[in-house]
């Protein structure tokens, strides 16, 4: 796929409110329909679509972490900075920082390479 209709495509689901349309979205990005340097653009437009978008971006994450880090871990490290960004760069509580903070922890020896984006 083109970066230019992975772009269309990403942005109309940016402004979809229809959340079952954002989930497909984000379950088409890690399909194998996007190539590994464009999958994260569909995750980013769902999470700053709305904080509904943000919070459905950190979930996914969260259940679907290992087929992500599968995808990217050959990859450059950027890549899945990307996809901590898109996923936690919403929130702004103690109680979510925490939350995130656990995950990335329990997760710490897959995500070595992005130790510097967690930290931030």
């Amino acid at each position: 796929m083109s970066f230019g209709v992975l772009f269309v495509a990403s942005s109309c689901q940016w402004f979809a409110p229809d959340m079952p349309l954002k989930k497909e979205s984000l379950q088409w990005a890690i399909s194998g329909e996007v190539k590994i340097q464009d999958f994260y653009i569909v995750m980013g437009s769902v999470s700053a679509s709305s904080k509904a978008g943000l919070d459905m971006m950190w979930e996914f994450l969260k259940s679907d972490f290992d087929a992500i880090h599968g995808m990217v871990k050959n990859a450059s490290p950027s890549i899945m900075d990307s996809v901590i960004g898109a996923a936690t760069s919403g929130y702004c509580s103690a109680e979510k920082a925490d939350e995130i903070e656990k995950f990335f922890e329990a997760n710490n020896k897959k995500l070595s390479s992005n130790k510097r984006t967690i930290s931030q």
